[in-house]
């Protein structure tokens, strides 16, 4: 009788793991599908030949934004917006930045140390606003209020900040 009930309770979390396992593939297909168009993209339309990530962008325009290198090991960053319909990419209109020619993450990350070392930031993309090329800095401060800082990608302004929370 034990050793049923062990092997039902096998089957059980066996069946379970593999049920959640499908249904966690099935939901993030779209999103893996999407990444990886919008590399296929930047390796076509740009002299990008190695991806390192991909991070999605949502603003007034909707954007894959990937982080590579060319042949020679020059950083990139690629800007695939997404169809206004939402139907797909947009790839020709796709827009490169060589990060050599622009403030970097970890800039941006400095900047934000010398404004408040204390700030927990929980994000940093690249992405687009009001027709700028900028930086934007996800983070909370010491009392949990959550904020969005756009820094201008070329000079390391600050152009806006959002503030999130309801206090």
């Amino acid at each position: 009788m034990l050793k049923k009930a062990i092997w039902i309770g096998l089957f059980v979390v066996l069946t379970s793991g593999f049920g959640i396992n499908r249904f966690y593939v099935n939901v993030q297909a779209n999103h893996w599908e999407r990444n990886s168009e919008a590399v296929q993209a930047a390796y076509e339309k740009t002299t990008m030949t190695k991806a390192n990530r991909v991070e999605a962008f949502h603003g007034a325009r909707s954007y894959e934004v990937v982080y590579g290198e060319d042949k020679l090991g020059n950083g990139l960053i690629v800007w695939v917006p997404l169809k206004q319909d939402g139907t797909g990419l947009a790839i020709d209109e796709i827009h490169t930045e060589m990060t050599a020619e622009n403030i970097t993450e970890e800039a941006v990350r400095g900047i934000m140390a010398k404004k408040n070392a204390k700030l927990d930031i929980l994000r940093v993309n690249a992405g687009e606003f009001k027709g700028k090329y900028v930086w934007e800095v996800f983070y909370k401060d010491e009392q949990d209020r959550a904020f969005y800082d756009y820094y201008n990608l070329k000079t390391g302004a600050l152009e806006d900040t959002f503030k999130l929370s309801l206090q």
